[in-house]
C-alpha cells in the first residue's frame, strides 16, 4: 500500500494570498479531524508518524464549476470529500467555497493525478 495522503483542492480563480491559502488548508485539516474515520485503514496510517506522516498535497482547479464536477467524480469513485468554506471575515465573501478536502487515502486516482499543484 502506498503512503496515504490528504489532498486539498483549492480554487485558483479566487487568487488567494499565501496567508489566506494557509488558512484554507487549516479549514480542510479541521474537517479531517471533525470527521475522523478511525475504521478506515488509510486514515489510521495517515495519522502514524512512522507510516503516513500526515502528508498533505495542495492542488488547484480554475473555477467553482470544475471544483463541483471534480467532487462529484471523486465521490462516485468512493472517495470521502468535504467542502472547504470560508467565513468571509476578509478577502472573500462569507460562505465562499474555496476548495475541497479529499480525506487521507493511499488509493491512486486518475482524476486526482490530472490536477496541478498549486
Amino acid at each position: 500500500m502506498d503512503t496515504p495522503k490528504a489532498y486539498f483542492v483549492i480554487r485558483s480563480d479566487l487568487e488567494l494570498n499565501p496567508a489566506k491559502l494557509a488558512v484554507q488548508i487549516g479549514h480542510g485539516t479541521d474537517m479531517i479531524w471533525q470527521h475522523q474515520m478511525v475504521d478506515q485503514a488509510s486514515f489510521k496510517t495517515w495519522l502514524s508518524p512512522e507510516q503516513g506522516d500526515r502528508r498533505k498535497i495542495v492542488l488547484k482547479v480554475n473555477s467553482f464549476e470544475k471544483l463541483t464536477s471534480l467532487k462529484e467524480k471523486l465521490i462516485s469513485n468512493g472517495f470521502y470529500c468535504f467542502d472547504i468554506v470560508d467565513s468571509g471575515y476578509n478577502f472573500v465573501e462569507a460562505y465562499t467555497q474555496t476548495g475541497i478536502v479529499i480525506f487521507p487515502t493511499a488509493v491512486e486516482s486518475k482524476v486526482i493525478k490530472r490536477l496541478r499543484i498549486l
